[in-house]
């Protein structure tokens, strides 16, 4: 119970802190916030969030056409505008900075860290079919198939100009650099990385040692633990607390006393432009207060029956969302953030 209330209240102080730099974002960034709470932590989340701050700083630092516009009106469709090259543009911009006064610099792995808080938000957006460009549709890891057709067609143009040889051609297409690249991606993501109360306490005494004792900024303390370079030693076992992760989180492990309990979120975006945005709290108000269920709680026996009260809610919404749909809506995008 302890561990509990203690758990509770380092993740009431990481939302605060995440809505205090979620403040600062474009405003469509809180969807893909909304969408990734249920499989990301608080403290994952705020990596996130102060990665897309850096961002989108340096597109209002660097592009003159988002100079002039404040960072929180930002629209969706300046994801779609930036090519590849300005992706590797900001991550030159990384390695070294300043920002109020302040030399900022990144290594090797600060900077696979920031390229990957921005391929998660591209492929959520992208996924949701919210935005049609997405530099990391093209990653040999997650889209091979797209990938080896684009490099199909850049071998083909390099072989035209004669760049290379029709022998040195036909070498690369025979390469099955694919099953290569799997083989070593495998090995690096097979990783014993955990994360639990005990790591965000050391992050968190970390951080204000840092600020109480050497004078830094919240800001100054973060990239010293994050970018820094900074080796933390601690007593965690990392293997056994995956293992109590993985046995924790079995539901077979709970045959009796499994429930299920609904976060979801909902948005419709219309053709005029507008949206109307939906919660587990309005079906919780639905049933409470519009069909009087005064002892109703989203919790549920089965992920069916969970689902069946989702479904439910949109047919009283949308009646008719066959037809609804297609006569109103440009796009929608529906995000079942957990049933668990």
């Amino acid at each position: 119970m302890k561990e509990k209330a203690y758990h509770e209240k380092v993740n009431n102080r990481n939302e605060v802190h995440l809505r205090e730099l979620c403040a600062k974002l474009p405003v469509f960034c809180k969807q893909f916030f909304i969408g990734i709470e249920s499989t990301t932590s608080s403290r994952t989340r705020i990596a996130y969030a102060y990665d897309l701050g850096i961002f989108f700083e340096y597109l209002h630092e660097t592009n003159p056409i988002y100079q002039k516009m404040e960072i929180t009106h930002f629209p969706l469709q300046i994801l779609d505008e930036l090519k590849p090259m300005d992706i590797e543009e900001y991550l030159m911009y990384l390695k070294y900075y300043v920002k109020d006064g302040i030399e900022h610099s990144n290594d090797e792995q600060s900077l696979k860290r920031k390229l990957s808080s921005l391929k998660s938000f591209y492929n959520y957006y992208y996924r949701n079919e919210l935005i049609t460009q997405n530099p990391a549709a093209y990653n040999p890891i997650y889209h091979p198939k797209a990938n080896a057709k684009r490099r199909k067609k850049i071998l083909k143009n390099m072989l035209d100009a004669s760049h290379i040889t029709k022998d040195e051609y036909n070498e690369a297409m025979k390469d099955d650099v694919y099953s290569r690249i799997q083989s070593v991606d495998n090995q690096i993501t097979q990783s014993n990385n955990v994360y639990s109360y005990f790591v965000d306490e050391v992050v968190s005494q970390v951080m204000s040692d840092l600020q109480e004792q050497k004078g830094y900024t919240y800001t100054q303390a973060y990239n010293a633990v994050y970018s820094g370079g900074l080796k933390i030693y601690t007593t965690q076992d990392s293997k056994i607390q995956k293992i109590c992760n993985k046995e924790l989180s079995n539901a077979e492990n709970y045959p009796n006393t499994v429930s299920y309990s609904i976060n979801w979120a909902w948005t419709i975006q219309h053709a005029d432009g507008t949206t109307e945005n939906y919660s587990e709290s309005y079906i919780n108000y639905y049933h409470k207060v519009l069909l009087n269920e005064s002892s109703f709680k989203l919790i549920f026996s089965t992920k069916e029956a969970a689902k069946e009260c989702v479904k439910q809610y949109k047919k009283y919404l949308y009646p008719d969302a066959d037809t609804a749909f297609d006569a109103a809506c440009s796009a929608f995008n529906e995000l079942l953030r957990g049933i668990c």
